[in-house]
């Protein structure tokens, strides 16, 4: 039997292997090992504590133009040669 993927549950758009394939990504809050204690968990670390699932990754991914990354890396990045007053 072959690995769910997220075009089994909706209608998706181009996207990329990680989107179609969540049960992929690792290394989130509930793959700690020890576990976090429970007295310095905060609302920030629940955020990111359980992985995406097929319900919860986008159905669609539009890529964006490189244009400023290929000036970039092209031309340099920008050198402040000021003194630091």
């Amino acid at each position: 039997m072959s690995r769910p993927c997220t075009s089994d549950f909706y209608l998706t758009h181009n996207l990329p292997e990680r989107f179609e394939y969540p049960d992929s990504f690792k290394k989130y809050g509930i793959h700690r090992d020890p576990p976090m204690h429970p007295f310095f968990m905060t609302t920030a670390s629940e955020y990111g504590f359980y992985p995406p699932t097929h319900h919860t990754v986008p159905v669609k991914y539009h890529v964006r133009p490189h244009q400023f990354t290929d000036s970039l890396r092209r031309a340099g990045m920008y050198r402040n040669f000021s003194l630091n007053l």
